[in-house]
This record gives structure tokens, sequence and C-alpha cells, in this order.
């Protein structure tokens, strides 16, 4: 389903709340980014309701730390989004390294700057991730997704993403503004260490660990310790009271392990670490992907060294036969540009093969319990 006036440049991302695709509006030209509802979001009548609610209340809202909302379309089931030159907190951590210290308490310095604003106004995030941080061109985190949780995986659970999960949400009971605390002391973690708080790929194991307290923080000074313990108590009434409060205590830990500059060294670090995100030269796994959005296509999955992608979900193209035909030819004319540049460094070259089909699939949110993805 497509937004009217804002005509489909390429997709950026699909996931278990739908998808996020770059657009661009008529009127004006500008940059825009829309978040198309899954199916399992949009059924849910009392979701629905909360969500239009929520969009009312942040329609108005900006923050530095909080990505704008501009519209929502009921019709299209999409939310509209700015458009954020930059790079996600996940592809950031995509090396599986820690972030350089002071950026890490940075990210989750601006992470509790926008919580805070957004419980000003009696909004809680619902799923906070490192996909759901954008760091800016000029280093700046900002909360995007607010009120648009990953849909429950089992009957009894709340919505979100069950490695960021609060024990209470696992419970079923609702997100609450301390529910986010605990969510962002997760991400802090990550990023801290390169690692997640909490790393079971198993989700009974997963929620046990959450529940049990169980975060892998062993490793952290003292201070850091102190400071991400507390956001990851497993009773609410004892993490803290609310950002503004913990922001304040992550400023006094900072103070007194980094130096007086620490904030602009972070800023710089994510700063330098985001135009090397933007302008890393493609490696194979990066240089096909963007021949298919760049056709509209969404990719499903990496299979091996194969990628698997198709056309026409979640925005149906009436053409999606000529698109796949041209991400074809687009992705086969990459290749050949990237293998020139390393024949002529002496590396070997890569040699692709492409298939194509034609026909009706089904499409959606597929898997089980243990593993869920949108797929064909």
């Amino acid at each position: 389903m497509s937004l009217p006036g804002y005509p489909p440049l390429r997709g950026l991302a699909v996931d278990r709340a739908g998808a996020l695709v770059e657009v661009t509006e008529d009127a004006s030209g500008r940059l825009f980014v829309i978040r198309v509802l899954s199916p399992a979001l949009t059924s849910d009548a009392r979701f629905m309701h909360q969500l239009r609610r929520d969009v009312a209340i942040l329609r108005p809202l900006r923050h530095p730390n909080l990505v704008p909302v501009w519209a929502y379309d009921d019709r299209a089931k999409a939310l509209l989004y700015d458009a954020v030159a930059g790079a996600t907190l996940s592809e950031l951590l995509g090396t599986g390294t820690a972030m350089d210290a002071a950026a890490a308490f940075l990210v989750f310095d601006d992470c509790l700057a926008g919580l805070a604003e957004l419980h000003r106004v009696h909004v809680p995030h619902r799923d906070i991730h490192p996909d759901a941080i954008v760091v800016d061109s000029s280093g700046v985190a900002r909360l995007r997704d607010a009120g648009v949780p990953a849909p429950p995986l089992h009957a009894g659970w709340r919505a979100g993403t069950p490695s960021y999960m609060a024990p209470e949400l696992w419970a079923g009971q609702s997100h609450t503004p301390s529910s986010d605390i605990y969510a962002a002391a997760c991400v802090f973690v990550e990023a801290l260490t390169g690692h997640r708080a909490f790393p079971s790929a198993e989700l009974a194991s997963l929620r046990a660990q959450h529940e049990r307290g169980q975060a892998t923080i062993s490793d952290l000074a003292a201070p850091a310790h102190r400071l991400a313990a507390a956001g990851l108590a497993v009773d609410a009434r004892e993490r803290p009271s609310d950002a503004s409060i913990y922001r304040a205590d992550l400023a006094v830990v900072a103070a007194a392990t980094m130096d007086q500059g620490w904030r602009d060294r972070g800023r710089v670090w994510l700063t330098e670490a985001v135009k090397r995100s933007m302008d890393a030269p493609p490696p194979v796994a990066a240089a096909v992907p963007p021949a298919i959005s760049d056709e509209k296509g969404t990719v499903d999955k990496f299979i091996g060294d194969g990628i698997m992608a198709f056309w026409g979900a979640p925005i149906a193209l009436p053409d999606h036969v000529l698109r796949a035909c041209a991400g074809a030819l687009r992705a086969a004319r990459r290749m050949e540009r990237v293998n020139e540049a390393w024949r002529a460094e002496g590396k070997p070259t890569f040699r692709i093969r492409i298939g194509l089909n034609s026909a009706e699939v089904l499409v959606g949110n597929i898997g089980s319990l243990e593993r869920f993805s949108y797929t064909a």
C-alpha cells in the first residue's frame, strides 16, 4: 500500500512491525520515510486505537532526540516520518565491537532525553532497540517508531523486541516509562560492550534471563555496572523513577569516569562513525541489495552467499516483473564495477548468477516462536 502524494524511492528495512520505505513528497520533492504497519498490528483494534491517540500527541512534538512524526494515513495504514541522513545504531554496532565509551554514554544520554520528552506527554516508546535509534550526520541519536512496537510473539506477552523487553512485559503487563528505561539500559550495555545484555537466541531461555536478572554486565567497570544494573532491575519499582533522573545519574557517572570533554569527544566519534558507515565502499554483500531497493524490491534474506528478494510487497507494484528484471541488470552491473576495483587491487573476483520467477505467493509475518520474519 502506498501513501498518496508520496511515491516510493526505495525500501529501507522490513521487520515484524512492518516496512520502512523512503519516499518523496510530490509537492516539494522533500524526502520522507513511511512506516507501513504490518497486518499483525493493523488487525489489533486496541493497538490501532492507541496508535491514533499517540499520533495526535506526537505530530506537534519536536525534539532533537526524536524523529518527527508528520502524519498517519488510516487507509494506507502508514506513518510519515522525517528522513534522517545517518545510520541506525544497529548499523554502527554491526561489526560486533564496542563503541568508544564516550560515544556509548552519549547515545544513552540522547535516548534518555528523547524518552523524557515522550514520557512528558504520556507516550511510552514501547520498543527501544538499536534499529529504532537513528544517529544523524552530526552524531545525535534520535528515537524512531515511538508507539510502534513489534507485535508479540506469543499470546499473553506484550509487544516488543524480546532481547530488550522488561520482565513485566513477558508477563503481559502494560508498557510504562519504566519498561522503556529498561530497554534503553539494554541498548547502553550493547553499545558499551559490543554484545547484548541478554544474549540468548532461544525465547524460553531469554525470558528466564530477563526474569532472573541475568544480564551479562560483569565486564563493566564498577560505576558503569551500577548505572546499567539500576536500569535493568527486575522489579520495576527499583529502577530510576523517570528518564530525567536516570539521565542525571548518567552525567554523574560519566563525570567520574571520563574527562570533562566526554560529550564533545563522543559526538565527534559518532559523527565520524556515521560518515564511515555512509561512505563505506560496498562489499559484495552490500553491492546487490541497493540494486534491488533502487527498483523498489524487498530483500528477504541472505542464504549462504545468495540473496532472496521479491517485488510487490509490502507495497503493490503493477510493474513488478519489469522492476525485477531491471533490478537483476543493476545487480550485474554493480558487481562488474566491484570486480573491476578488486581486479585492479589484485584481488580475486566474484561471479554471480541470477534467477527470476513470477507467480502469486503468500507474503507476510511467517515463522514460529523461535524464529519469525516477514517473508514470502
